[in-house]
This record gives structure tokens, sequence and C-alpha cells, in this order.
């Protein structure tokens, strides 16, 4: 029975997934084949759950935003304002680095980091909306287009995680060799975290957790890179089950500079 429930999850965790990816590519259609941007500076007026995430974009597309809640993970409990703010960490559409807080991340046109001893470069796809009364000093920068991925079967859109933007945006990291893959952040005060008062790291692996690794309930002197399954959309829409450190996490040389190591599911512009 235990099986067979975990597997019933799974499959509503890939229906969602796929369910996602497809209404961001249907937003791509009516935007000249811009992806969304992670987020709305635009929808933060002085309250938090005030439509500032991409779940909120590309719900008319959806219909349902429970399907952006992970069946996986802990239902969001809470007042309205709490549940909302809490579904919209349960996925992440990693950001560009042209959206990131860290200057020179901006000006070097990705994010790196040290994994497994060797300096990797990787992004996301989205970019950010500002607006004048956002709450986030995040710089404004479009999503890429549809035509600017190089590998969009392998490439992430949307992927479980623990924020938004996976974090990739507001903790871009030192810009040389801590990015956001490198850390485990939290919201407080915990009302508002959907973990609580745990830790969690940018993207995770629910759906099939390994040596308890899944990348949420980390305590604060703990920041573990996940172990396990990941369940993702690419920026074709297309949703896969993958081992989240092969996709996500382990140094891949670049077909173009055998020195230089990238990540496979987090390079769009094929550097």
């Amino acid at each position: 029975f235990a099986q067979a429930k975990e597997a019933a999850k799974n499959t509503a965790l890939l229906n969602n997934t796929k369910q996602m990816g497809v209404a961001a590519n249907i937003y791509s259609a009516d935007y000249d084949d811009l992806l969304p941007t992670h987020g709305d500076g635009a929808g933060y007026q002085g309250d938090l759950d005030d439509k500032i995430g991409w779940q909120f974009t590309v719900q008319p597309y959806m219909k349902n935003l429970q399907i952006v809640e992970n069946p996986k993970r802990d239902k969001p409990t809470g007042n309205v304002d709490e549940i909302e703010f809490k579904r919209l960490q349960h996925f992440a559409m990693p950001a560009r680095a042209a959206a990131a807080t860290n200057a020179t991340v901006v000006s070097q046109g990705h994010y790196r980091g040290t994994h497994l001893g060797n300096v990797v470069r990787y992004e996301g796809v989205a970019g950010w909306s500002p607006s004048t009364a956002q709450w986030l000093a995040i710089p404004g920068a479009p999503s890429y287009s549809t035509t600017q991925v190089e590998d969009i079967s392998n490439t992430a859109l949307i992927v479980e995680g623990s924020n938004w933007d996976g974090w990739f945006s507001l903790i871009s990291g030192d810009g040389a060799s801590l990015g956001p893959l490198n850390y485990c952040v939290r919201w407080v005060p915990s009302n508002w975290n959907a973990n609580g008062t745990a830790y969690s790291y940018s993207i995770t692996t629910t759906t099939k957790v390994e040596q308890g690794l899944s990348g949420l309930k980390h305590g604060a002197a703990l920041c573990a890179v996940p172990r396990g399954r990941s369940t993702y959309t690419a920026t074709d829409s297309s949703a896969k089950s993958i081992n989240f450190r092969q996709h996500f996490y382990q140094p891949t040389p670049s077909v173009n500079n055998a020195t230089i190591f990238t990540v496979k599911g987090l390079n769009p512009t094929g550097i």
C-alpha cells in the first residue's frame, strides 16, 4: 500500500509539473516566445501574498492554482496570505544571471560554484519584471525566449524547489565560487516559510530521496546537497524525473571549451 501511495504521488507530481510547463509555453506563445519571468515586482503592494511569483503569471493558462503545490510535500497551512506565499515555495523557475542581485553575476553572465572540486558555470532561463513599488531589489531583465535556448529538452524551466526563483535571484552568491546551488535558505518568520523553522536547498529531490537528503528540513548548520531523483519540466514543456546530481550539480565539460564546466540542466545558452 505504501509503495502504491508513493507511486500515485509521483504520478501527480509529474502531471502537475507537466501542466505548469505547458502553461508557461502557452504564455510564451502569447508574448513573442519570451518565457515567463520568475516574478513580478508590481505584484507586491505591501502584502507578501500579492501575486509576486511566476505562479500567478501563468495561472490564467492552467486555471487551478493548486497545481503549483508539490503533492510530495506538506500542504501549505495558515491564514490565506500565508498559504498563498507558501505555495510559491514548492516549485522554482531558476533565474538567469541578468536577474541576479549580485552585480558580478550580472556582468559575467552566469553564476559560479565549486562542485566536486571543479568550478562550474550555470544559470536559469527566467528574468524579472521590475516595478517602482517592488519589495525586492532585483534588476529587471527579460526571460530568455524559446528560440534562444540551445538544448530545450534538457534545460530546466520549472523544477521542484524551495522558492519561486530557486533562490537564484535572491541569493545570487559571491560571483566567484559560491552560486545559489551552494546555499540553503529560509524565510522568516517561520509561519511564512513552507518548511517552518528549517532551511531548504534550491532544488529538491522529493521524487525519490536518497540518504535522507531531499533538500528540505535542514537545520541551521547543515546544508547538504540533495541526493536522489527530482522532477522538472524543460523549456520544451516535457516533464521527467532525473537524477538530481547528474542533471543539476555534476560538472559537465562544455562542448565548446573542455576547460569550462557547466551544469547539464542549467546551461540555456550553451556555454
